[in-house]
């Protein structure tokens, strides 16, 4: 990206880009995912692999839920490899989160924006057509709470 706000890249600088990115420098091996002879590196494979089943994943998760409660969130994209939780019910509380994959679960501490307060850690993952969540309280050492509350899609 430039380095200038508002400068518009020419294309004298875009081919600039392209023909340095494809230019071959002694004792390159790879190019664009490729060996130098033409085969797939199985570093660049695993990792395609770990972003599409990344992508599918979390597809599953984006949207506005709803739990038998009443209460309401939503699981947005966040930057990198991070989901966005918000949960805004009350005038109190206004509950945001990072997602990050933990092995099967999504997990991040929580914080109520309303008065910039660590409220706890959350653990969402997909059961079918819900969102099971688990809470863990924000003390040392507390365990996850034993029964996860389900949410379902908003209409």
């Amino acid at each position: 990206q430039p380095a200038i706000v508002g400068h518009e890249v020419t294309f004298a600088e875009k081919e600039c880009a392209r023909s340095v990115a494809s230019t071959d420098f002694p004792g390159d091996t790879e190019m664009d995912g490729e060996s130098a002879m033409g085969d797939r590196h199985p570093r660049h494979e695993s990792e395609e692999a770990v972003d599409r089943t990344w992508t599918l994943q979390v597809h599953d998760l984006l949207g506005e839920w709803e739990t038998d409660a009443g209460g309401r969130y939503t699981i947005s994209l966040g930057p990198g490899k991070t989901l966005n939780y918000a949960e805004e019910d009350l005038p109190w509380s206004h509950l945001t989160a990072e997602l990050v994959q933990q092995g099967e679960f999504f997990e991040a501490p929580v914080t109520n924006m309303v008065d910039d307060q660590f409220v706890g850690h959350l653990r969402i993952r997909r059961e079918g057509d819900a969102i099971m969540t688990w809470f863990r309280a924000p003390v040392a050492n507390a365990e996850w709470f034993s029964t996860g509350v389900p949410a379902i899609r908003c209409e």
